[in-house]
């Protein structure tokens, strides 16, 4: 049947919202299976054109300009939407500002904003200071593990992490394969220094200074594995940092698909 509407799928859908919703699930990183797939590459050349905004061939009678800016609008569209669809994990040290951050890139993103360490206070019946002085690391490492699946579990979340989450392989592996996408809120030690000296009560990794340098060097390896990383001054608000994460965010959808 003809692709302008004829309901010629199995479906009954026709061929080209057939289309559609392929490469929707398409770009949304699912994996079809044969009957979706149409079974040939050139397909997915297709969907990654239409993903792109591109064109499978062109049409007369209309100017370049109206296409451009309609297939423009297309692109972003569907940039947001996946987006949309995959958690996000803000990762940084101690003082990046990662839950103020969460809780505005979240309303930006009509998502749900979860902290993790508030998860686990929840969970221990008390702060991570106290869970770190009772339990010891051990046991609080391997249940923010935990709830750090649980969060993958859970579509639709900006996830703030604590500063050594992102620093364990497990952990990077429950992000990654979720399909999550980790950013990481780079700042300079300075900034990072001035703000812990005002306030470093109930970080149980911060003794002084000069030790939570070294951790911080040590943990920037890890933190750089991220999928996106925002350099940061340090004198951006909040609202400011998410419109970075925010078009960050859209340029990494636009590649992958």
């Amino acid at each position: 049947m003809s692709p302008g509407g004829a309901t010629d799928c199995c479906c009954g859908v026709s061929r080209s919202d057939h289309f559609l919703i392929v490469c929707r699930r398409f770009a949304a990183g699912d994996i079809l299976p044969v009957p979706y797939s149409w079974g040939s590459r050139p397909r997915l050349r297709i969907f990654r054109r239409f993903a792109a905004g591109s064109t499978t061939r062109k049409k007369p009678g209309r100017s370049s300009g109206v296409r451009a800016e309609a297939l423009g609008r297309a692109k972003g569209s569907l940039s947001d939407n996946i987006i949309r669809m995959r958690n996000i994990y803000l990762i940084g040290f101690m003082g990046a500002g990662k839950s103020a951050l969460g809780a505005a890139l979240a309303a930006r993103l009509g998502h749900r904003f979860i902290d993790l360490d508030e998860r686990l206070r929840e969970r221990f019946e008390a702060s991570i200071l106290e869970v770190f002085a009772v339990h010891g690391e051990d046991v609080f490492r391997a249940a923010e593990t935990e709830e750090l699946a649980r969060c993958a579990d859970e579509r639709g979340a900006v996830v703030a992490t604590g500063g050594g989450t992102f620093c364990i392989g497990a952990n990077r592996e429950i992000i990654t394969e979720s399909k999550g996408v980790s950013v990481y809120l780079d700042l300079p030690w300075e900034v990072l220094d001035r703000r812990l000296a005002a306030d470093n009560s109930g970080r149980p990794k911060y003794d002084h200074a000069e030790q939570a340098r070294s951790l911080f060097e040590e943990r920037q390896p890890e933190y750089r594995r991220a999928d996106v990383v925002i350099s940061l001054e340090g004198s951006e608000n909040p609202d400011e940092v998410a419109g970075l994460v925010l078009e960050a965010l859209r340029e990494v959808a636009t590649c992958a698909i």
